[in-house]
């Protein structure tokens, strides 16, 4: 994940071709013990923590298969967000500093 790279192994020789993968990491606390990741994005349920394992795991036969057309929508939308060119004004600029240093984003003006 961290080289982007896939080793293939021959009979007599190997070779390290770059790859171009995108990961979505999921993890309970603020970051992952386990992986380095380029960003991270805080998500609050609105359900309770007590009944989250309830809401989010479930048997295989439970589980309703994505539609392919709602599937292909949103891997577009992941390839895509990776081309954006994103710009700050100067103003967004000197608040961005502020927000990642604050202990919680209401903190921010």
């Amino acid at each position: 994940m961290a080289t982007q790279t896939v080793l293939y192994a021959f009979p007599y020789s190997s070779y390290s071709f770059p790859s171009d993968l995108g990961f979505l990491v999921l993890t309970r606390g603020r970051k992952s013990g386990f992986l380095k990741t380029d960003s991270i994005l805080p998500l609050k349920s609105t359900t309770p923590l007590d009944e989250l394992s309830v809401a989010l795991y479930k048997q295989q036969n439970e589980i309703a298969p994505l539609e392919s057309h709602k599937l292909y929508t949103f891997q577009n939308y992941i390839a895509s967000c990776r081309q954006i060119s994103v710009t700050l004004n100067q103003d967004v600029g000197k608040v961005c500093p502020v927000y990642f240093v604050s202990s919680s984003p209401s903190d921010v003006p």
